[in-house]
Formats: C-alpha cells, structure tokens, sequence
C-alpha cells in the first residue's frame, strides 16, 4: 500500500484533487449558468486567428497548423471565461492575457516534486535510460596515405603485408605519409572521430573486425588502414550520472502532467460552439 502511494501516477492525481479544492476555496462554490458555461467562437475569431498567424509566419496555415492554433485559442477562451465568471475580470486585453499567465502559474504550481523518490527517479530512468547513452568508445591506430599519392591497390598491398607478418601498431612508424593526425586514438567516443576524421568515419570503424589491419577507409585528410584494438559498445550511463537531469525531467513532466489535467477539467466543463465558416472547418473531415 505504501509503495501505492509513491507512485508518480498518484501523485498526479492527488496535485488534481489539490487543485479543484484551491480553486473552490478561491473562487466559491458557485453554480454558473448554463449560459455561463457557453463559448461562442464565430468569424471574427476565425480572422483573429488568421491575422495573428499571418503576422508571425508571413504565410496562411496549413488545417493541422490552424487546429493546433485554435486548440489553444479556445482553451485561453475558457481561462479567461473562467477568471471573468468569478468577477476577476476587466475589459482590458492586457488583463485579460494577465489572468490566463496567473491560471497557468496555478495549474503549474500543483504538480511539485517534494513526493520524487529514489524508486520514481529508478523507475523514471528505466523507462527512459536509451535516451542518456553514453557513445561508443573505439580504441584504434591508423596509417594516413595521401589520396593522391596512393592507389587503392598499392595501400591493399601494403596492408597485406602488415597481417601476414602480424605487425603491430606500435611497428608502423616508417609506414605511410607524414601527418599531423595522431598514428593511436585510445578509447575515444565515435562523436570525437567524427569530429577529427570526418563523418561517418567511426560508424566505419565499428564494423571492422577487431586486431588487424583494415582499409583503406576514407576519410577528410586522405586515406588510412587502420588498426581496431578494441570496442566498447554504445550504451546507458547509470543512474548517478543523470541523476541531475533525470530529476529536472520527472519534475517537468508532473508539472505538465499536472497542467493537462487542470485544464482536461476545466475545459470538460464549457461548452464550445463554433459557427460560421469556423464550424465548417471544425468538421471537415
């Protein structure tokens, strides 16, 4: 029963029952009307909405863009009507966008994160762990040929060479051209040797067999043989890594999980009618 209760789920709905209680010692328990409950959205919101898209993107709305956009027209409709039925309101805009911001500071401050545990956090990471991977670590050496001084053939030759006689990295010095690339890179993440070598060049190197001498792989200087010693697989950092992140991550998600919730009630509450061209577009299939 105990472990129940510390459950992130649970702690969602209790900040909801926390909120409708807030809200009824704030604002009373007054029964509107049904008229009070009424939202009318006609034309002159439909060019609102337009005017102010057009505005900011300097183009119309694709339909998805305008549903979203309208989405949150109406539930800022609802706020406001909500705020205005409890005699909270001037006939101000400014006011207006005021008392939406004050009930979105409201939703938010109910989803708090006081009641965050080890477990939720273990539980939390879990689910998510394939986000916070560490990169794979590739410890290899390479010879550089310049692209120009080298055929394919003659480099195919020269590594042939190397595995017949098992030569080494550590023997390679008098092989290839100068450069100032280094001749080993030990352990380094593939985002580093993307980053020195060119891209792709690890996700190259991840497919080569271990402890011989491979090539010639391509890269942005020339061309290499290289030489895998060793490949430690992509995979998830542990918890005490992201503990940090994972906290700031769980907290957001209550807090908007919270939000949604608030809102999710408040809007089953209003009755929303559209009309005019808007009621066309709101059922169009």
């Amino acid at each position: 029963m105990t472990k129940f209760y510390k459950h992130p789920i649970v702690h969602i709905i209790v900040f909801g029952l926390l909120l409708a209680t807030i809200l009824i010692l704030v604002f009373g328990a007054k029964l509107p009307s049904q008229d009070d409950k009424r939202i009318i959205i006609g034309d002159d919101d439909f060019a609102h909405i337009l005017a102010s898209w057009e505005k900011t993107w300097q183009r119309q709305p694709t339909k998805a863009e305008f549903r979203k956009v309208l989405k949150s027209y109406v539930r800022d409709q609802v706020i406001y009507h909500e705020a205005k039925s409890q005699k909270l309101d001037e006939n101000n805009g400014t006011v207006k966008r005021a008392l939406i911001t004050q009930m979105n500071m409201l939703a938010e401050t109910q989803g708090t994160s006081e009641g965050i545990t080890e477990a939720d956090l273990k539980a939390y990471y879990e689910l998510r762990k394939d986000k916070y991977l560490k990169p794979a670590e590739i410890a290899f050496s390479q010879i550089y040929f310049k692209a120009n001084s080298h055929s394919n053939k003659s480099i195919e030759k020269i590594k042939n060479l190397l595995n017949v006689k098992q030569t080494l990295p550590n023997h390679v010095s008098d092989v290839g051209d100068l450069t100032m690339l280094d001749s080993s890179y030990d352990n380094t993440p593939a985002e580093h040797i993307d980053n020195t070598l060119g891209e792709n060049f690890s996700s190259k190197l991840l497919e080569l067999p271990l402890k011989s001498w491979q090539g010639p792989i391509i890269s942005a200087y020339g061309k290499h043989l290289v030489y895998v010693n060793q490949i430690t697989p992509e995979a998830p950092k542990q918890l005490e890594a992201v503990k940090t992140e994972l906290i700031r991550e769980l907290k957001y998600e209550v807090k908007e999980a919270s939000k949604d919730q608030f809102f999710t009630e408040l809007m089953q509450q209003y009755e929303i009618i559209y009309t005019g061209e808007l009621k066309k577009l709101v059922y169009e299939k």
